[in-house]
């Protein structure tokens, strides 16, 4: 199955919890052999904190605007 997801952040685990569950949601259901993209918000606040780059097995796509 192919899901997208639209989330506040997966790539910065700094200062929130949110990336931390995605990554675990996204990994288990990546291993079980969905395909994942996670669509988040370029923002600087987290970009300069970001500390996955892509998702493995899946796709990360950040974005400007919608």
């Amino acid at each position: 199955m192919r899901i997208v997801i639209f989330g506040l952040t997966i790539s910065s685990s700094w200062g929130n919890g949110h990336a931390t569950l995605w990554r675990g949601l996204c990994n288990a259901l990546i291993r079980q052999g969905h395909r994942i993209v996670f669509y988040e918000k370029d923002v600087s606040y987290y970009a300069g904190a970001r500390d996955l780059h892509e998702l493995t097995g899946g796709r990360l796509q950040l974005y400007a605007q919608w």
